[in-house]
C-alpha cells in the first residue's frame, strides 16, 4: 500500500500560493474538516461561546500543514473563520480568531520542521520533547492569546475573564495538538505493512482490554484516581504495536472519557461542567504525552534491536564465508528483510576499468522485478552517472525519495514499470578507499532515514574490512603457494626451532629433505640428530652450539636418509634473542645441495685426471687468462723454460717466455681477440722462438686453442721444445751441401 507519505511537502518556505487542482481539493477538505471538528468543540463551550477545552481543529491544522505545507493555509483561515462566526456572528471578531488560529498552526509547524525534523519527529524521543514543548505549549499559547485578546477587542469577554478563557483555549488547543496531530501523522505519514493473523488476534484482544477498562473507567461512577489505570492497555499497545498504536489506543482512551464525562459519568464528572472539562483535558494531555514518549522509547528499542540483528547476521555472514561474492548476497537479503527494502544490489569496481559492475542482486520472492533485475545485471555505471556511480564518486550516501523523478537514474523506466520509487546507495569503505556500493530499492517513496543511513554505512565500512581481509588473506595464500612451489622446485624447507619448548617445527618439504613423508618427523632436537651423517655429527653440533654466540648458523653437512641413502644439506639460520640476550627461536632454511656436491665432486675428480695428464705430457702446457698471465705451469714446461711452477704462475708471458721480437705481436692478439673473437693463430701449429729462464732463446713449436669457462676466456699453448729438432735439420742440410759441391 501506498503511504500519503509520497504527498509529504516539508514546510521550508511560503513560496506563492500553489492553486492547483489538487491544492484547492486540499484547502476545502482542510476547511470542512476544521468547520466540522471546530463545531464540535464549540458545542462544549461553557464560559464562552469561542473558547473550548476541546478543540480537536489545533491537531488537524497542524498535521496537514506538517504533511502538505504551508500553501493550506487558506483551508485553516476559510474553516476557522466559518466556525468562530457561528459562534460571535462578528467578522472582525472571526477574522480576528481564524488569523490567530492559522499563525498558531503556521508557527507549531515551523517550529517542529526546524527542531524536530517535522512529520519524521516521533522517530526520536527528543523530537517528541521538543514538540510537546513548541507545539504542545509554546505555539498554542500564541494561539489563545491572540484570540482572547481579539474576544476582548471585540467585546465579547471581560478583562476578569481573560485568564480563565486563556487556560480554557490553551488547554484545548494543546490537547488537540498532542492526541489528534500525532495520531493523523501517523496513520498519513507510516505504511500499513503486511500483518500476521497472530497480530490480528492480539490487536482484538488489546482492543477488547482497551474498551474494558475504558467503560469501566469512566462509563461508571468511579472514583476520582482509577483513571490512570487506563494505561495499562495504552503501554501493551505502544510495546506490541508502537507509536501508531499507542497514539491510536490514547486517542480512543479519551475519547471515551470525553464521552463519559459528558454523560456526567467517570472520575471527572462533577457539578460543574466547566472544571470537569479541564479535568479531563490535563488527563488527556498527560496520556497524549505518555503514550507519545513511551511509543518513542519502544521504537528507539526497536531501531537498536533492528540494528543488532542486523549486524549480528552480518558478523555471521562473513564469518561463515569467504568470498565477498559468497556473502554479499546474503548480506544484503538480510537488510531487505529486516528493513522493509524489496531489493539489493551490491556494485564493485571492474579490474582495469573506470566503471561499476553489479556482484550480485537479491529481491523479495513476493514481487516481480525480474526486469529490474536482468537491467541491472546488465549496466555498467561510471563515476557520478546514476545511484552507484553517485555514491562512488562521492564517497558519501545518496537517499533517492523517488527514482522517477531523479534526473540522474538511467534506470528510471524500468524502475517505473515495476514500481520501485525510494532507493538509497551506501559507499562499501576502507578509510578512504572505495571498494563498491550497496544499493536499495523500496516501492514506497521513502524519506531520508538517518538512523538506516548510519546502520547502513558501518555495514559498508565491516564490509571493506572484509573485503580486505580476503584480499589479505588470497594475497597470503597465493604467497604461500608461490614459496610451497619454490621450495618444491629448489629443493629447500624452513625449520622453526624454539629453544624454550624444545620444539622443532619442519615444513614439508623439509622432512622431504629428510626422506620423510609430511608429519613423520618428530619436533626435536634429537630426531634431527639422529639423522645426520656420522662423520659430520660432531662438527654440526659443535656449529649449532657456536650459533648463540654468532647469531647465525651456515653449515654444510650430510644426512642420512630411511632407505640409507646419503643426502647432502646446506643450512641457513638465525637465532632471535629476548630482551636479556637469550635465546628464544633459531629459524633458517635447509637446502638440498647434493647435485651441486655430486656435480663439485665429479667436477674435482675430473679436475685431477686433467692435471695428470697435463703433469705427465711430454710437451709443456701454459695456460694463460684474457690479460695473459699465466694459470697452469706443468712439470715440462720448469724443464723447457727453467721457471719453476711457483714462479711462474701469476706471471705474464711476457715477462717470462715470449721473446722481445714478438712481444708486440703478443699484446696486439689478445686484444683483438677481446674485441672479435678471432685469432689468427689460434689452433694452429706454428714455429716461434721461445725464451729460456737465464734469458737465451730457442725454437720451440707452439699450438694455442681457446678454452671457454664460465664468462672467462683462457687460451692454452702445447710447447715443444725443437732445438735438436733444429740442429739435426742443420747437420743435414750441411751434408747435402757438401755432396754437392764434390
Amino acid at each position: 500500500m501506498l503511504s500519503l507519505q509520497s504527498k509529504a511537502i516539508p514546510p521550508v518556505s511560503t513560496g506563492s500560493i500553489d492553486l492547483s487542482f489538487r491544492t484547492v481539493i486540499l484547502i476545502f477538505a482542510l476547511a470542512l474538516a476544521y468547520f466540522c471538528a471546530g463545531t464540535f468543540g464549540l458545542s462544549l463551550a461553557s464560559i464562552n461561546p469561542s473558547a473550548s477545552a476541546v478543540w480537536p481543529p489545533s491537531g488537524i491544522a497542524l498535521a496537514a500543514i506538517l504533511l502538505w505545507g504551508y500553501r493550506l493555509w487558506p483551508g485553516i483561515v476559510l474553516g476557522a473563520f466559518l466556525v468562530n462566526f457561528s459562534a460571535q456572528e462578528s467578522v472582525v471578531t472571526a477574522l480576528g480568531i481564524a488569523a490567530g488560529n492559522t499563525f498558531e498552526a503556521i508557527l507549531g509547524a515551523a517550529l517542529v520542521s526546524r527542531f524536530a525534523h517535522g512529520p519524521k519527529l516521533f522517530d526520536r524521543t527528543k523530537d517528541i520533547l521538543k514538540f510537546i514543548l513548541l507545539a504542545g505549549v509554546l505555539a498554542t499559547a500564541v494561539g489563545a492569546t491572540i484570540g482572547v485578546i481579539t474576544l476582548n477587542l471585540g467585546g465579547f469577554a471581560h478583562w476578569n475573564e481573560l485568564s480563565t478563557i486563556w487556560l480554557t483555549w490553551w488547554l484545548g488547543d494543546a490537547v488537540g495538538n498532542l492526541t489528534v496531530a500525532p495520531l493523523l501523522l501517523m496513520w498519513l505519514t507510516q505504511p500499513v505493512l503486511p500483518v500476521r493473523s497472530g497480530q490480528i488476534l492480539e490487536a482484538a484482544g488489546l482492543l477488547v482490554l482497551l474498551l474494558l477498562f475504558s467503560t469501566l473507567l469512566f462509563l461508571n461512577e468511579v472514583l476520582s484516581g482509577l483513571e490512570y489505570f487506563a494505561l495499562v492497555p495504552l503501554l501493551w499497545a505502544a510495546l506490541r504495536f508502537g507509536r501508531r498504536g499507542a497514539v491510536t489506543a490514547a486517542f480512543l482512551v479519551s475519547g471515551i472519557a470525553l464521552w463519559g464525562t459528558l454523560g456526567g459519568l467517570g472520575p471527572f464528572a462533577t457539578a460543574e461542567p466547566h472544571h470537569d472539562l479541564l479535568l479531563l483535558q490535563l488527563f488527556m494531555a498527560t496520556i497524549a504525552m505518555t503514550a507519545l514518549i513511551v511509543a518513542s522509547v519502544v521504537s528507539e528499542q526497536r531501531r537498536l534491536e533492528q540494528r543488532l540483528r542486523i549486524k549480528d547476521a552480518v558478523s555471521r555472514i562473513l564469518s561463515e564465508t569467504t568470498a565477498v561474492t559468497d556473502a554479499a548476497p546474503k548480506i544484503i537479503k538480510a537488510i531487505c528483510e529486516t528493513s522493509c527494502w524489496e531489493l539489493g544490489a551490491i556494485w564493485i569496481p571492474e579490474r582495469n576499468s573506470s566503471e561499476l559492475a553489479c556482484a550480485d542482486v537479491w529481491s523479495l520472492p513476493s514481487i516481480d522485478v525480474s526486469e529490474f533485475v536482468t537491467v541491472t545485471r546488465q549496466i555498467k555505471f561510471s563515476p557520478a552517472v546514476g545511484l552507484p556511480g553517485r555514491v562512488w564518486s562521492s564517497a558519501t550516501p545518496a537517499w533517492i525519495t523517488d527514482v522517477l523523478k531523479d534526473s540522474n537514474f538511467p534506470r528510471a523506466p524500468v524502475a517505473a514499470r515495476v514500481g520501485f520509487h525510494g532507493a538509497v546507495g551506501f559507499p562499501i569503505k576502507l578509510d578512504q578507499q572505495i571498494l563498491g556500493v550497496l544499493e536499495f530499492f523500496s516501492r514506497e517513496i521513502r524519506e531520508p532515514d538517518d538512523d538506516f543511513q548510519e546502520m547502513v554505512a558501518n555495514i559498508g565500512v565491516q564490509l571493506g574490512q572484509f573485503i580486505e581481509h580476503q584480499r589479505a588473506e588470497t594475497a597470503l595464500r597465493e604467497s604461500e603457494e608461490r614459496s610451497r612451489i619454490a621450495q618444491q622446485a629448489a629443493r629447500w624447507g624452513i625449520f622453526d626451532y624454539n629453544y624454550v619448548t624444545g620444539k622443532n617445527y619442519w615444513s614439508p618439504e623439509l622432512e622431504a629433505l629428510y626422506g620423510l613423508r609430511p608429519g613423520e618427523f618428530e619436533g626435536t632436537y634429537e630426531s634431527w640428530r639422529q639423522r645426520l651423517h656420522p662423520e659430520d655429527r660432531e662438527h654440526a653440533e659443535q656449529e649449532m652450539k657456536r650459533v648463540l654466540e654468532t647469531g647465525e648458523y651456515l653449515q654444510d653437512f650430510r644426512v642420512i636418509w630411511p632407505d640409507a641413502s646419503v643426502h647432502w644439506l646446506f643450512a641457513r639460520a638465525k637465532v632471535f634473542l629476548d630482551a636479556e640476550g637469550r635465546p628464544l627461536r633459531m629459524l633458517g632454511v635447509n637446502v638440498d645441495i647434493t647435485e651441486r656436491r655430486q656435480a663439485e665432486e665429479a667436477a674435482r675428480q675430473n679436475e685431477e685426471r686433467t692435471r695428470l695428464i697435463l703433469d705427465t705430457a711430454l710437451d709443456a702446457v701454459v695456460t694463460i687468462d684474457a690479460q695473459g698471465s699465466i694459470t697452469h705451469w706443468n712439470p715440462e714446461a720448469e724443464k723447457i723454460f727453467g721457471w719453476t711452477k711457483a714462479e711462474a704462475i701469476g706471471r705474464t708471458v711476457s715477462e717470462t717466455i715470449i721473446s722481445s721480437r714478438y712481444r708486440e705481436a703478443h699484446e696486439l692478439g689478445l686484444r683483438r681477440y677481446a674485441e672479435t673473437g678471432v685469432g689468427p693463430i689460434l689452433n694452429k701449429r706454428i714455429e716461434i722462438i721461445g725464451l729460456h729462464a737465464d734469458r737465451r732463446e730457442f725454437p720451440v713449436e707452439l699450438a694455442i686453442t681457446p678454452v671457454v669457462v664460465g664468462d672467462q676466456v683462457y687460451f692454452s699453448a702445447f710447447i715443444r721444445d725443437i732445438t735438436e729438432r733444429k740442429q739435426a735439420d742443420q747437420r743435414i742440410q750441411s751434408l747435402n751441401a757438401e755432396l754437392q759441391r764434390r
